[in-house]
């Protein structure tokens, strides 16, 4: 997931802490002592919930308020109200007292409060209002809206509404005058803007240089098909009225920052509503076109850089073809060729990114002046190195300050599912170093795993001054070879049905395919199998008798280890009836965990590829048995048996289920086991003795059944055993 974050510092002396700071020319509104009389009706616009590391003041035209009309309705949705309030009669402190006393309206009844901030229609027109529809059909236009705060005619402010509420309460119905009242009736709102924010970051790529005299060099931008109209209330936006703009030279809204690689050019611009989806996208496309002058490589083999005074690109804004109110779209590309000479058919970028986050709403603020918004960028939350120890490219960063960069953890998952911490000498050998200046990329170095493990390494990027504005990122780091694992719950086989193969299992949960509540049953049902035996080819079954398999439970333990039991249903004696009992404990196993393992690379000891399958066994094939499966799963130690043949082993595989739990609670059935290659054993062998690996010792004996027959990996107790597997090439079961 891809998100920027703007942060707005609040405005003011914020606590008693900072109260040196402040000073009477920094006093944004003159002082005024405000009087509670008790018949008051407060609103409080400002939050208290920013985090702050300093006293600064207002941050610009984005949370500025210059005056706020309040319309108030009743349960009719009649118009009882109306009065513009200009914030500077009220100080500094983020309230707004009406003129309206609170004996005014009717005690105990519910109103609704509606606020409008810096809207450009007359105080006039929300007069008029006659009720809450009337106030809804109230539009409004900006045709310099992309330049808010410039100057120069520009708005001064953004179009901001919000409805108003009882203070710590969620409703947006409030009473305004409570029976027997004597405290003033406090309420408070979060305003929204109406326009969305556009960030757009342009790259110097390797092979052009962008000039460094922008403003002489005829660099401009403009927009194309730029929304300029809007309802003043969110939720009833109807079709936007567009325009595209005059050219602007750089400015604080076009700056070029050519000071610290990479070179970036940062376009900065804002819009109302709109949305083009199913729409014309040459008539509707909100698109940024801009003119780079720049040199660029010739193609004569030189390699020298030729000037290129025209060069316009455009750049969609909106990957989803909308823009939304209150939200900020931050889009990054790089320039690597000279782009068209003609503005009106200008080159269009490729490989641009796009993130879309809410534009920050709960630090809206009385008062603003001329600072910019105080942000940090990072483009990826979750990153991932494959065989690689170093990654320069993947991640980018862009801020408003420079930047550190920390690792507050590295970490994996053991064998036995547990998360383990990475320490010593490997766990300093991990490293995030940013770019210096206020963009670039953030260099990620880990030396790749050796424990066929995937290393998890948590970093934390955030302002060199001010390390409350900060954002985590998390690294997850393959080996060429790397397994996971989930626990097991039960084990059974697909044939252990009333008739066998055909009649539904009876399993942990079921008794023949029915599950009856109390685990109760009559003592008329006979086949509940559990256990199975080969005799002279066939599979013969049993309640609960020994046999070659039986079906099997495991209770997980806060180690990540289990206690495995058989289980079976049982006649009671006294109600002569049938439940499900956990009657034997097996002392040799416990661990119920399956174990995952990916392999990305073929090797001189196998070959990569899917084995081949025939009749719904593993071929025994001597070419399929040098096949390693890129991805399979190990059954676990609910699936433990010896003594087979090698008819009998390739049969079972096929009946053998194995059943886990997924993150939801939900089992999750696992029918399409078989018997592993000679190859498959081998490599499963040799990552069991790694130091430290993510995998158990599951094959402990000696020889064990593949598909071409016994082989012997030459440790281990005597026997012959088998474990099944899997391929798994469509489902997330990882470390669950």
């Amino acid at each position: 997931m891809k998100r920027i974050v703007v942060y707005s510092v609040i405005i003011g002396c914020v606590a008693s802490l900072f109260l040196g700071a402040c000073s009477n020319e920094n006093e944004i509104f003159p002082s005024k002592p405000e009087v509670a009389d008790g018949n008051r009706i407060v609103l409080d616009i400002a939050s208290a919930t920013l985090p702050v590391s300093r006293a600064v003041e207002a941050t610009g035209a984005e949370v500025k308020v210059g005056h706020v009309d309040v319309l108030i309705f009743g349960a009719d949705e009649k118009r009882v109200h109306h009065e513009r309030i200009s914030p500077a009669m009220n100080g500094k402190t983020g309230t707004l007292a009406l003129s309206a006393k609170r004996e005014q309206f009717t005690a105990g009844e519910a109103y609704r409060v509606y606020l409008v901030a810096n809207s450009v229609l007359p105080k006039e027109d929300f007069a008029a209002v006659a009720d809450l529809a009337g106030l809804k059909s109230l539009t409004q236009q900006s045709r310099d809206i992309h330049v808010t705060g410039l100057g120069n005619n520009a708005p001064e402010a953004f179009l901001m509404d919000g409805i108003a509420r009882q203070k710590g309460s969620a409703g947006d119905n409030v009473v305004l005058n409570r029976a027997g009242q004597t405290e003033d009736t406090l309420l408070e709102s979060t305003l929204r803007r109406a326009a969305a924010k556009i960030v757009v970051v342009i790259t110097q790529g390797e092979e052009v240089r962008f000039t460094e005299d922008p403003a002489t060099a005829g660099a401009v931008y403009y927009l194309r098909n730029m929304p300029y109209t809007t309802s003043v209330l969110s939720g009833v936006d109807g079709e936007a009225e567009l325009m595209s703009t005059l050219p602007a030279a750089p400015s604080d809204y076009f700056k070029w920052d050519l000071e610290a690689a990479p070179k970036k050019i940062v376009v900065t611009a804002y819009a109302y509503a709109h949305d083009w989806n199913d729409k014309s996208q040459l008539e509707n496309e909100v698109r940024l076109i801009v003119n780079i002058p720049l040199a660029a490589k010739q193609n004569d083999g030189t390699q020298e850089f030729g000037e290129v005074m025209d060069s316009y690109y455009q750049i969609p804004v909106s990957k989803d073809k909308k823009l939304e109110r209150n939200t900020c779209y931050y889009v990054t590309a790089t320039v690597n060729a000279p782009g068209a000479q003609d503005p009106s058919e200008p080159e269009t970028l490729q490989n641009v990114e796009y993130s879309v986050v809410e534009w920050e709403d709960k630090t809206v603020n009385v008062g603003g002046e001329s600072e910019r918004p105080i942000f940090l960028y990072v483009n990826e939350e979750e990153m991932a190195m494959y065989n690689m120890e170093s990654d320069n490219t993947t991640l980018h960063f862009s801020s408003s300050m420079p930047v550190e960069a920390e690792v507050t953890g590295a970490y994996y998952i053991d064998k036995f599912g547990q998360e383990t911490n990475v320490t010593g000498a490997i766990r300093d050998q991990i490293s995030a170093t940013p770019a210096e200046g206020l963009s670039g990329n953030i260099a990620v170095h880990s030396p790749v795993p050796t424990n066929n493990a995937i290393r998890y390494i948590k970093l934390k990027v955030s302002h060199k001054d001010n390390p409350t504005i900060s954002r985590e990122v998390t690294v997850a780091q393959y080996p060429l070879e790397y397994i996971t694992n989930i626990q097991g719950w039960y084990s059974y086989r697909d044939d252990f049905g009333a008739n066998g193969a055909d009649g539904k299992p009876t399993t942990y949960e079921l008794l023949n395919g029915e599950d009856v509540a109390g685990k109760t049953f009559q003592s008329s049902i006979k086949q509940r199998r559990v256990a199975c035996s080969w005799d002279s080819g066939n599979w013969s079954y049993s309640n609960q008798s020994e046999g070659f398999f039986r079906s099997k439970v495991a209770k997980s333990k806060s180690d990540g280890t289990s206690d495995i039991y058989y289980y079976s249903w049982q006649q009671t004696g006294g109600l002569r009836g049938y439940r499900y009992s956990i009657n034997e404990s097996i002392g040799n196993l416990n661990n119920a965990r399956m174990y995952h393992v990916r392999i990305t690379a073929t090797s001189s000891e196998y070959t990569l590829g899917k084995p081949r399958i025939t009749d719904g066994k593993t071929d025994s094939g001597q070419d399929n048995a040098k096949l390693v499966s890129p991805s399979f799963m190990i059954a676990s130690q609910l699936g433990a048996v010896s003594g087979a043949n090698e008819a009998l082993a390739a049969s079972h595989c096929e009946q053998y289920v194995e059943v886990y739990k997924d993150a939801t609670g939900m089992a999750i059935h696992l029918n399409d086991w078989r018997l592993p290659t000679e190859a498959e054993l081998k490599i499963i062998a040799k990552f069991q003795q790694t130091e430290g690996s993510a995998v158990d010792v599951v094959l402990g004996g000696r020889n064990y059944f593949s598909a071409s027959g016994i082989v012997d990996l030459g440790q281990g107790n005597r026997g012959n055993f088998l474990r099944c597997i899997r391929d798994v090439y469509d489902d997330e079961t990882v470390n669950q």
